[in-house]
């Protein structure tokens, strides 16, 4: 269930004692779900869903697309959505600046890496105008890592992270306690990524092959890209289908109303994504057959194989934080470690593939492997697809 880890004010301070302005803005984030990032304003409410690898950054682009008035900004963003990628404009003119005028999907999908870096770092040249943000984050936001980044901004900025959670767990069936509380004075806030020196020497003489690191790291071969046969092909023919939006509404059992026409266009960017069931009546109006669809499922499979094969584990989470291995460690190995470590300080371990396999080590020993290998499910009407472990199946797909 998706639950909001960090959220960001947005308003102005005060120059005698700050704070922030009264009418401020909220910008939330929602995860352990398809991860999101959700604008509250007087205007309406925005949902983009950002990149994991610049989560924080997509955020602040969110922001100074809505607050700071840069044209330079506004023009360079118009352009990058709109060209190539997006099929309409997700801009509307209003006065003299753009502003966002409507919910977007998945970035992934909405702009080029390349372009979404360039924004990145135009949004870090900008004047913010006297703009003031106050980021909150709680202790598992994805985001919690990249706080950094703030380095490079202009903006003015506070930031308040945890440093102390008293916590229930079903799980443990236990409170767990981290972090410290003054007791008086002034809090002095200080980053602690030496999670080995808090273990006695006995203890950390049998783990020396792992290491802290401040930042997460994937264990990923950086080519593989989950169902990418399949994808294409769906794009391929979507494209090259010469029936107009109607016919394929009809044909897929759409009502022809307005409000449909929008839904159906959603549902046909998530079809070609394979993140959400696909009607057989779609598959078969733009002319692919289920056996093509069981042919570059198997084509995705092998890719998955050799992907899995190339694949060097380098790095891992422990608990709240994270490490890396010393050295090239096989994957027995790193669980015989990992399960110490995770008995001894009673918390959660992974190991994470990249949109390949997952492994989580329990305090109890316990270890869960799952391998996200393309697979698909036919239904009488659908056909579903088991896609990467932070959404797990498809949406529909029971």
């Amino acid at each position: 269930m998706s639950t909001i880890t960090a959220q960001i004010l947005i308003g102005r301070g005060h120059q005698n004692h700050d704070g922030i302005s009264h009418s401020h803005s909220v910008l939330q984030l929602s995860e352990n779900s398809r991860p999101g990032w959700i604008l509250k304003n007087n205007r309406k409410e925005v949902v983009w869903i950002p990149t994991v690898e610049t989560m924080l950054e997509d955020g602040l682009l969110l922001i100074a697309l809505n607050f700071v008035e840069n044209k330079d900004l506004q023009e360079l963003a118009k352009r990058y959505f709109t060209e190539g990628i997006l099929k309409k404009s997700v801009y509307e003119c209003e006065h003299e600046i753009k502003k966002v005028s409507e919910r977007i999907d998945t970035l992934y999908d909405k702009i080029s890496s390349d372009h979404l870096k360039t924004l990145h770092k135009k949004c870090k040249e900008i004047n913010w105008g006297g703009l003031k943000i106050v980021i909150c984050v709680l202790k598992d936001s994805h985001i919690l890592n990249q706080l950094n980044i703030i380095r490079e901004y202009s903006m003015d900025v506070e930031i308040c992270a945890p440093i102390y959670t008293r916590l229930y767990s079903c799980w443990g069936n236990k409170v767990y306690i981290q972090g410290s509380l003054p007791e008086g004075g002034t809090v002095t806030i200080k980053s602690d990524y030496s999670v080995f020196e808090k273990l006695p020497h006995e203890i950390t003489q049998n783990l020396e092959l792992l290491e802290p690191t401040k930042s997460q790291l994937s264990n990923d071969v950086g080519w593989y890209e989950f169902g990418i046969n399949t994808k294409n092909l769906i794009k391929e023919k979507a494209n090259n289908c010469k029936k107009d939006i109607k016919q394929l509404m009809i044909e897929c059992g759409y009502s022809l109303k307005s409000s449909r026409v929008d839904k159906f266009k959603e549902h046909q960017k998530e079809w070609n994504s394979l993140i959400r069931t696909i009607p057989k009546s779609y598959l078969a109006a733009i002319g692919i057959s289920i056996e093509d669809i069981e042919k570059t499922i198997a084509a995705d499979r092998q890719l998955y194989e050799k992907a899995i094969s190339e694949v060097v584990l380098k790095y891992c989470k422990l608990g709240n934080d994270f490490g890396h291995f010393r050295e090239i460690v096989n994957e027995n190995k790193a669980i015989d470690l990992l399960k110490r470590y995770s008995k001894l300080r009673d918390v959660y371990c992974l190991i994470d593939y990249k949109d390949l396999k997952s492994i989580e080590i329990k305090p109890d020993n316990t270890v869960s492997i799952v391998e996200y290998t393309p697979e698909i499910k036919i239904t009488k009407n659908e056909v579903g697809f088991k896609i990467n472990p932070l959404i797990g199946l498809t949406k529909g797909l029971n």
